[in-house]
């Protein structure tokens, strides 16, 4: 085993004399030994480069300067890059590159440049002239890392990145064409896949999206309410108008796909951006005029008589909508069936539904979830988006809650202009488990009563207060 230094401003393996054609550049082949490249240091290589394991020895290169490759690039073992390293695919035809770890990546010169494998970026992609091939591999991108293209000159096939998203703040993972500010709950660690170009467009109901849809894959998944603004090409379009495009979802990676539609369209940036996005799954552009079966607009849940959930919704066609169950959840991951309303079979006039869910109250939850799942004569169904009911908002009289812990015990002072009023006081843990459960009798004016939480473990609590004028939550914390 050798080891070949590189350390000049320029170190150039020419197998090839200038004035011969690229097809005929000849291969170098590396059997075996180490090749290091040093800071500052260029190898440029006017043919192909393999650098291939001898039986004995699996050859690694390390580059912390510039290799150059201007026809195929095959490696058997990884590359280690150093602080700013670049790799050029410097060809200007068909360029098959190794999937290895890349700092810089850079294609300056055209043509199509096709991994062979899944490949790293740390820092940047660089499609400045040519194309990207992924070629059914993954290319993913470090948390800080991007790719710079534009339409005329990008990547296709597979693109990823996985980084923190905290509230109110915009993400645009790399320049990948999605960006994301989440207002509601933070989403957390959260994988965008992009899938673009051929053999990339989602399908559903004989219908056709753009050839680009994104996978967003967040820790946490509901009441995200966040804006998804989302880029594409007009090559990728696939016939599809632009001043007819909306945004699709699918909850089963492309299988059956529902409605959302758009808050704005702007043809002239290639974007589309969608407001209140409640939770991610696969998004991709299509046509309104076409759409996937049932068109659900103005989906939407509200409290009355402070005890009922009412929940109204509407669709702009229809095709073998069969019914529609009412879901409901007071944790936003279990759930459970509220009720069913029929739907409209294959319409394409506006149907208008409503569904009361009574009692909700009596769930002892400060907030309540819901959500539609469409149901088709043949059993196919899709969810809708999930809708937040708070029940905290019912207005308390005078209601004062807090914890002594001198004397481990929950105060609840409460005044009233009633003769007699009957309160139910129930404490549960974060799970929504049962913990205590008691009444406490209020007669006109001050009122206090106390649960006592003696032998509990240190933790944080949830104190549910009910009577027939509201429903009210408090958290504790017993420490």
């Amino acid at each position: 085993m050798k080891k070949i230094k590189f350390l000049g401003n320029m170190a150039v393996i020419a197998l090839l004399a200038a004035t011969l054609p690229e097809a005929n550049a000849q291969l170098v082949t590396n059997n075996g030994d180490t090749v290091f490249i040093s800071s500052g240091a260029m190898v440029y290589v006017r043919g192909g480069f393999n650098n291939i394991d001898n039986g004995s020895y699996v050859p690694y290169m390390r580059n912390n300067g510039t290799l150059r490759i201007d026809s195929n690039w095959q490696a058997a073992n990884d590359m280690i890059y150093g602080g700013q390293d670049s790799f050029i695919a410097s060809g200007t035809g068909v360029q098959s590159i190794a999937g290895l770890h890349y700092y810089n990546f850079l294609v300056p010169n055209g043509g199509v440049k096709t991994f062979s494998g899944n490949a790293y970026i740390k820092n940047n992609i660089a499609v400045m002239n040519g194309l990207i091939n992924t070629n059914a591999n993954l290319v993913t991108l470090d948390s800080t890392a991007s790719i710079t293209e534009d339409s005329a000159d990008y990547l296709y096939g597979y693109l990823q990145m996985t980084k923190y998203l905290a509230q109110n703040q915009l993400f645009s993972f790399g320049n990948m064409g999605v960006d994301i500010t989440p207002s509601g709950v933070s989403p957390g660690m959260t994988t965008v896949t992009r899938g673009n170009g051929p053999g990339t467009a989602q399908m559903g109901n004989g219908n056709t999206g753009i050839e680009r849809y994104f996978q967003v894959n967040p820790a946490h998944d509901h009441n995200l309410n966040a804006q998804v603004v989302f880029h594409y090409y007009p090559g990728e379009l696939n016939s599809d108008p632009q001043a007819d495009l909306a945004m699709f979802r699918s909850e089963d990676y492309g299988i059956k796909w529902s409605y959302i539609g758009y808050t704005t369209r702007d043809a002239s940036l290639n974007t589309l951006t969608t407001n209140g996005i409640d939770s991610f799954s696969r998004f991709t552009l299509g046509s309104s005029i076409t759409p996937l079966p049932v068109k659900l607009l103005n989906f939407n849940a509200v409290l009355i008589n402070k005890t009922d959930g009412y929940l109204t919704w509407e669709t702009v066609s229809e095709l073998n909508n069969d019914y529609w169950d009412i879901e409901r959840s007071i944790d936003g991951d279990t759930w459970i069936k509220g009720g069913e309303e029929p739907g409209f079979g294959t319409t394409s006039d506006i149907h208008y539904y409503n569904f009361t869910d009574p009692n909700i109250n009596l769930l002892l939850s400060p907030i309540v979830y819901y959500r539609l799942k469409q149901v088709d004569y043949n059993g196919n169904f899709t969810y809708s988006q999930i809708k937040e009911l708070n029940l905290t908002t019912v207005a308390a009289n005078n209601l004062k809650v807090w914890y002594n812990q001198s004397e481990d015990k929950v105060y609840i002072d409460y005044s009233t202009s009633n003769a007699f009023e009957n309160l139910h006081l129930v404490l549960t843990d974060m799970q929504g488990k049962i913990i205590i459960s008691q009444n406490a009798e209020a007669s006109q004016g001050f009122n206090e009563a106390t649960v006592n939480m003696a032998g509990l473990a240190k933790a944080i609590y949830n104190i549910n207060i009910v009577n027939d004028e509201m429903t009210k939550t408090f958290r504790i914390l017993k420490d």
